[in-house]
């Protein structure tokens, strides 16, 4: 089944797009998309436009439960983006939003998701022009907000894998968060201080970090 359907991918994808819904579904080929000789998230990536794909995608990661299939979803999310040409990416437009969604979506769902989360926007940023990338990330500092742990600890994850890529590129971004900078470190001065001198509080945890 998982031949034909690749079969179907690769040579008549028009065919395939009325059925997205159901091909993602869990219960379908989601837990089985690739094999050693099959790798159906890859040719549908480069098959099925992105503008189809990822709503799709989009859709059925928000309906999946185990991390395990919304990391599947993220790595063809990740593979159709790397298929898009850089003319199809919009200012926050259609792809954008698609996968920052999906992004912010899954950091949400699990921080184990963090590392391929990161590469999946690692994968859109590096189609956008420096102007593009600022709203985005504005955005995520939005996302992050104050209170919730997870969502901060993601944000800084992002946060310290970008520059390593973009370089100098993310300074202008970066600006915008120096004073959020400022406030963790003081917090993670004040958890640690107190966690020295108690020896009680657990340093590590994702309030802690």
């Amino acid at each position: 089944m998982l031949r034909a359907m690749t079969s179907v991918a690769e040579h008549l994808p028009q065919f395939l797009i009325p059925h997205l819904d159901k091909l993602f579904s869990p219960a379908v080929l989601l837990p089985s998309f690739t094999i050693d000789e099959i790798d159906l998230v890859a040719t549908l990536a480069e098959k099925v436009p992105s503008r189809q794909l990822l709503p799709a995608s989009g859709r059925a990661l928000k309906k999946c439960s185990p991390a395990s299939e919304i990391s599947v979803l993220l790595n063809l999310t990740k593979a159709s983006v790397e298929q898009t040409s850089r003319g199809e990416i919009p200012d926050i437009g259609a792809v954008t939003g698609l996968v920052l969604q999906s992004i912010l979506h899954s950091c949400d769902f699990d921080t184990s998701l963090m590392e391929v989360a990161n590469q999946v926007l690692l994968s859109l940023v590096m189609k956008l022009s420096e102007a593009q990338l600022r709203p985005v990330y504005a955005k995520l500092r939005v996302w992050r907000g104050d209170d919730n742990a997870s969502r901060k600890f993601a944000f800084w994850s992002i946060s310290s894998v970008l520059p390593k890529e973009l370089k100098s590129i993310f300074l202008p971004c970066l600006s915008t968060a120096v004073d959020d900078v400022l406030q963790e470190l003081d917090v993670a001065v004040s958890v640690l201080c107190t966690a020295r001198k108690t020896k009680k509080t657990k340093v590590g945890t994702v309030e802690s970090l």
